[in-house]
């Protein structure tokens, strides 16, 4: 099986699943669609560490992170964006200054906001994450 495939039975599967912090967010998205491709989870270390909004900010203000960018710099290799492959990690700024990450899939990047996963264009990665 492909891995864009892989990714569509991913979404397909969780594409009802509510929006909840720490359990069904944009980094818990991605981290497990790359356990599902590589068996490992990158993120298991802050798995159980928030439940709301202001606690994600909180465990990224002590570790030393300023947006999603620099937690996904923290568990992956950055890359050129154009040279991110299906299943890596795409960063995005919204237009109201919020960012997020989401799970390249050929031309699309996938990924989970409060109102559920959606399908963005590519084009709004501004940077990438290896997951190997």
């Amino acid at each position: 099986m492909t891995t864009r495939r892989r990714i569509f039975e991913l979404f397909a599967k969780e594409r009802q699943t509510p929006f909840e912090w720490g359990v069904s967010d944009c980094l818990t998205w991605c981290a497990g669609v790359a356990e599902a491709l590589t068996g490992q989870d990158p993120v298991s270390h802050l798995r159980g560490r928030y439940s709301t909004a202001r606690g994600a900010q909180r465990v990224m203000v002590r570790s030393g992170w300023k947006d999603m960018a620099d937690v996904a710099a923290s568990v992956a290799t950055e890359i050129a964006p154009s040279a991110a492959c299906d299943g890596d990690w795409g960063w995005f700024r919204n237009a109201d200054g919020t960012d997020g990450l989401g799970v390249i899939c050929g031309a699309m990047l996938v990924a989970r906001g409060e109102q559920g996963l959606a399908q963005l264009s590519r084009m709004k990665v501004e940077r990438a994450f290896r997951v190997e």
